[in-house]
């Protein structure tokens, strides 16, 4: 029993180590990941635009550029380019959905849903360095723009990058009042969807206008180069192989425990019962001290380590994939105690 205690000790160790380690490495990816969508002035690599002129002499108010009719099986955003100076970052918005999650960088307030889409309120989000400029009455925001003031229903954090000097104002109300010509980019999870929604856009344009496509080009990148993500994925892959090999080992060690078991009668159900157990409460213990590590790290080292990027759902795909682990052990070990030549083991061959 006490040689048993030994080989679980170590092997939860094993799983401890390389379970922070590859949160971690994980952290930092997605910290890289983030920067990389702020220098990118809040645009993902698949962003693409389109530039809408109004041929017409003069702009009539039943020429609109109608959302509605903009439509996809995927989520996408919709941006108008208003003004992009360094300082102060003025887009329209609308989206189907918050594909890029900027409702994690919300301080205070909200982002915009779908009902503000609906409604064709005249709300603003604003970055944190963009506050000085708001004016404040009854308590609550107001952005002005084009005359008029937007009410301000959600602050950016501070980022310390092009977030803080960003205003998005809502697009359905902005194509109320404005013109529709102008700089739009399209952004999703996938190229298709953005050229599906591009196609859209296209076809959504009042007659006698004219348009063209355009790339964004960024000016800034923060994400892993080529080599740095080749080292990313042997990493992993290292340390997913490292612990197969653990656990090869682990039930292989455990051939002459399972022959003295059989010795003594014990049956294929009893010995994955009693396996299974030890394997669940391995894989429990271990994932509370995985996520009690990350905490620490969090709490305790002043952002060395990037594991606030994590979130809930990376814990649970962690814990299903141990509890995956934990069930491969077990079901090997049974395996095994079929296998197990009960005379020749005893005998130490």
């Amino acid at each position: 029993m006490k040689k048993i205690s030994i080989e679980y000790l170590l092997y939860y160790l094993q799983i401890v180590f390389i379970g922070m380690f590859l949160m971690i490495l994980l952290a930092y990816n997605l910290n890289l990941s983030a920067q990389n969508f702020l220098s990118r002035e809040m645009f993902s690599e698949n962003v693409k635009g389109i530039n809408i002129s109004n041929s017409g002499s003069d702009f009539e108010n039943s020429d609109k550029l109608d959302l509605s009719l903009i439509t996809s099986d995927n989520d996408f955003m919709l941006y108008k380019y208003i003004s992009g100076d360094y300082d102060e970052i003025i887009r329209g918005i609308y989206g189907t959905a918050d594909v890029f999650g900027f409702s994690n960088y919300i301080s205070e307030g909200r982002f915009f849903n779908s009902d503000d889409y609906k409604n064709k309120t005249h709300t603003a989000v604003i970055g944190s360095n963009m506050l000085s400029k708001t004016i404040k009455e009854n308590g609550k925001y107001y952005f002005g723009y084009s005359q008029e003031l937007f009410e301000v229903i959600g602050i950016f954090k501070q980022t310390d990058n092009n977030l803080d000097n960003c205003v998005y104002l809502n697009l359905t109300y902005i194509l109320e009042k404005d013109s529709f010509s102008g700089l739009y980019y399209a952004d999703a999870l996938n190229e298709d969807t953005v050229s599906l929604v591009l196609s859209a856009v296209q076809n959504s344009i009042p007659q006698n206008s004219e348009y063209y496509f355009v790339d964004y080009e960024s000016i800034n990148e923060y994400g892993l180069d080529s080599m740095g993500n080749t080292l990313y994925i042997f990493s992993v892959l290292a340390a997913l192989i490292h612990l197969l090999l653990t656990t090869i080992f682990f039930i292989t060690r455990s051939e002459y425990t399972i022959s003295v078991e059989k010795l003594c009668g014990m049956t294929k159900k009893s010995i994955f019962i009693k396996y299974g157990c030890y394997s669940l409460i391995l894989i429990c213990v271990s994932f509370i001290t995985i996520v009690l590590g990350v905490n620490l790290f969090t709490n305790f080292q002043n952002g060395f380590f990037p594991t606030e990027q994590l979130a809930c759902g990376h814990f649970v795909i962690l814990g299903l994939a141990l509890l995956t682990i934990g069930f491969l052990i077990t079901l090997l070990t049974v395996l095994l105690s079929q296998k197990v030549n009960i005379s020749a083991t005893l005998k130490g061959r």
